[in-house]
Formats: structure tokens, sequence, C-alpha cells
């Protein structure tokens, strides 16, 4: 028993032609009206089921051709749609000579009743057109829009419901967003007023440390033994570490409050300048420095300058124990966008803990390994943020590590 299943949808064919060849049927599948109409023609099937809304050919003009079709015409004609559900979509179809017509989802064993019935009554000579087919052209072609007409109608109907609801939605999103935009910038300023009261009042307490040291060291100093000159020391090198973390605090507080200025940004000149800042004559000559064509970026220079001074900074720290350093800086220009990326071969990181590497005192390497504050990189996101784009790093344990950060191009 052979049945050709039409439909455009390839879940409902291959649910069909599971359910129907587990229950002993050989199943026939068509994309469309046209191609069951094809294939029916070369071989005609037992009895087609088929779906109405599909391209080239729908259900309805299938089932018109079908029915002109002296070799098909016998054959018992299917449908099954969950489109056309209306009462007068049901009358249209069984008028055009469909033997059954099938509202989807059916349970499957109701589903199998059903066609089996269909069978039997077919073989036994007592199945007949549930009424006579439309003969004129005319009459079809009438009836035939007016069905369409009737599914765009309630289309148009369930859209517009729909654009209504999204509308909605959409507003209420847009207030939730306003709303949550201005509970995080309220905290945002709380947490910068803090962190820069906090720093400014650690000062005096750390200037008055060091200036005990200083007089430690110089009048009691020839009385010290080796231990207590030690000792002075690692308060002075804490002292200078506490110093730069405040510092890097205060300029982590001061992103969110100074005013942007943006103009054009030579950002190959900021490269190169910074790079020879950070580095000394000796250091230079050990360090294969690649500057790529950089276009200019539009943005606030003075913090661009901050986050070229803090990228760089990294990548010449972290790969200072390489015999051969390498660090390229270049670009890629995506639609209205500028990509700069810096690239080193140094100790790189594990990409399992990325998302730590732009949190504030976040760090993957100790500080006995590498001196730093862990607030450069969140300096960098801030900035890079403020301005419209985003940054991310890529890299690998010893195998180095390649920071990206998008902004817009300069006109």
């Amino acid at each position: 028993m052979n049945i050709l299943v039409v439909d455009d949808n390839e879940t409902n064919l291959y649910q069909l032609q599971i359910l129907l060849g587990g229950n002993g049927y050989q199943v026939i599948t068509a994309a469309n009206g046209a191609e069951a109409l094809e294939k029916a023609r070369q071989n005609p099937p037992d009895l087609i089921i088929t779906d109405i809304l599909m391209p080239v050919m729908d259900g309805f003009a299938l089932c018109r051709e079908w029915m002109k079709d002296e070799r098909l015409k016998g054959i018992p004609f299917v449908f099954y749609t969950a489109t056309y559900t209306d009462v007068r979509d049901r009358e249209f179809a069984l008028s055009l000579g469909a033997a059954q017509f099938i509202t989807k989802p059916q349970d499957p064993e109701d589903f199998i009743r059903t066609i089996r019935k269909i069978i039997a009554d077919h073989k036994g000579g007592s199945l007949r057109p549930a009424r006579t087919p439309v003969a004129e052209e005319g009459v079809y072609l009438t009836q035939y829009n007016e069905t369409l007409i009737r599914k765009l109608e309630a289309k148009m109907v369930q859209l517009e419901q729909a654009y209504r609801e999204l509308r909605k939605l959409n507003e209420e999103l847009e207030e939730r967003v306003q709303e949550r935009t201005t509970k995080l910038e309220a905290t945002n300023k709380e947490l910068e007023a803090f962190i820069y009261s906090a720093s400014h009042d650690l000062r005096a307490p750390l200037r008055a440390i060091d200036a005990y040291v200083h007089l430690l060291q110089r009048d009691l100093g020839p009385h010290l033994d080796a231990k207590g000159k030690d000792v002075c020391s690692i308060i002075s090198d804490n002292i200078r570490n506490m110093s730069r973390l405040i510092d890097d605090l205060l300029a982590f507080a001061r992103i969110g409050r100074t005013e942007m200025r943006s103009s054009p940004v030579d950002m190959a000149s900021l490269a190169n300048t910074i790079f020879q800042e950070l580095t000394t004559p000796e250091s230079r000559g050990k360090i294969d420095f690649h500057v790529g064509p950089l276009p200019r970026a539009l943005g606030d220079a003075a913090l661009l300058r901050e986050v070229w001074m803090n990228l760089l900074d990294n990548a010449i720290k972290f790969s200072s124990k390489k015999e051969h350093v390498v660090i390229e800086v270049d670009a890629e220009q995506p639609g209205d966008r500028v990509v700069y990326s810096v690239r080193d071969n140094g100790a790189g990181f594990d990409m399992q803990h990325a998302a730590k590497l732009f949190g504030v005192f976040q760090r993957l390497h100790s500080a006995e390994e590498f001196k730093g504050t862990g607030v450069g990189l969140a300096i960098v996101q801030s900035i890079v943020l403020r301005h419209g784009g985003r940054v991310w790093a890529e890299g690998a344990p010893d195998k180095g590590a390649k920071f990206y950060f998008s902004l817009k191009r300069a006109g």
C-alpha cells in the first residue's frame, strides 16, 4: 500500500513517514503540489495526504488538478493541515473532491484509524467524495480566491495583534532598561566617589609611614642589623606598591568623571610614542616591535593614550622573561569600526580565566612573578566602553596573548 505524503515542512514529512511506515505503509514524499503531481502521474499511489499551504502549488490547486486527471481522480485525496482550520476552509476543500479533511495536530492512533477506514472504504467501494467536485473553473477560482483572502485577512489580524503585543513588550522592556540603567549609573557614581574618597584618605597614613621609615633609616640606620634593614626595605617597597595602587584606583575612578572630547586620533603615532616612553634604548634592542597600518580612531586622545599605555605596558611586562620579545600592533576594519590589537609572545594565560582579565584587582599571575596592581585592564575596558566599543583577549599559557579593542573609525 503506497501513500504519497505532500508537505514543504521536512519535520512534518519525517513524522508522517515514521508513523505510516511503522504501520506497514510504503511512503513516498513530495515538497509541493507540482512535485506530487509529477510523481503521482509516473507511479500512482493508493492514497494521497497533503498539506495546503505550500510553495509552487498549494494543496487546493493540487486537488483541483488531481480531480482533472482520469488516472488519479479515483485515488482517495486527504487534506492534513494546521493552517486552514476554518469551517469554510473545510467546505471548500471537500467541494474539490477530497475524501477527508483532517486538522493538525491529531492523536497518532486516531490518525491511523482514520487512514485505515478511508483505505478500507475505498477497497470496499463505499468511499465517495464528500461533495460533488466543482466543475466550472470560474466558480472554483472565485471560491479559491475567497479562501485565500479570508486566510490573508485572518493572518493580518493575527499579525496586528502580535505587533501590538510586541510593541507593548518593547515599551515595557525600554522602561525596565531605563530604570536599570539609571540605577546602574547611580551605583557606578557612588562606587567612583567611594574609590576617589578612600584613595585620597589612604595617602595620608602612607605618607606618615614612609616618613617614619626614612627617619628610622636616617637616625638609626648604622645601628640596625641586616634583618632590621630588610624590614625597612620591605616596608618601603610595599608603600611604593600601595601608592601605585592608589594612583591606579584614582585613574579608574576619574574615567567615569572625565568629560570626553572626541576628535580624530592618530593611533599609530600614539602607539609608537608610548612604546618609546615605556622602554629604554637598551630594552628596545631586545624587543622586535612592529606597528602595522593603524586607521585613525574617533575618541578622546587623553583616554585612548591610557588604553595604549596599559596594553603596551602589559605586553612588555609579561614578555620580559623571553630571550627574544615580539610585540605586534595591528588593526582590522569591519564596517565603520576599527579593531585594534596588541600581540606579544610572553607568558600568556588560560582562556578558561579570560573573564577575570578585565576586573579590578583580578590577576592571573602572582605579584612575585610579574609586578602590577590588577587595575590596568579594568581601566582599558572602562575607557573602551565609554567610547561605545568593546575589549576582549585571546591567549594560551607560555604562548603569548593578544588583546583587542574596537572603536569608531574617524571619518
